[in-house]
């Protein structure tokens, strides 16, 4: 399974999560920015530059075709 967040690691429900995947013993693949101390960058293009990072992220490694119908609605969020 792949959890995909586009808050950092420390931030958001991944701790959540992951306690409960490893409750029912199922492996949990987190995919996010990184750690940070600040939730945004205060840039537009830093943004986009670690959303796209993400994205690509995801699509490596769910193995979807890029123009896949998952992919383009993870892109609009």
């Amino acid at each position: 399974y792949i959890w995909v967040q586009e808050e950092p690691k420390n931030m958001g429900p991944w701790f959540h999560v992951s306690d409960h995947f490893r409750s029912v013993k199922l492996k949990i693949e987190l995919i996010s920015r990184d750690v940070s101390a600040s939730p945004a960058s205060g840039s537009s293009q830093r943004y986009n530059e670690r959303q796209n990072k993400i994205i690509n992220k995801v699509r490596a490694a769910s193995r979807l075709e890029p123009e896949s119908k998952y992919i383009k609605s993870i892109i609009k969020i």
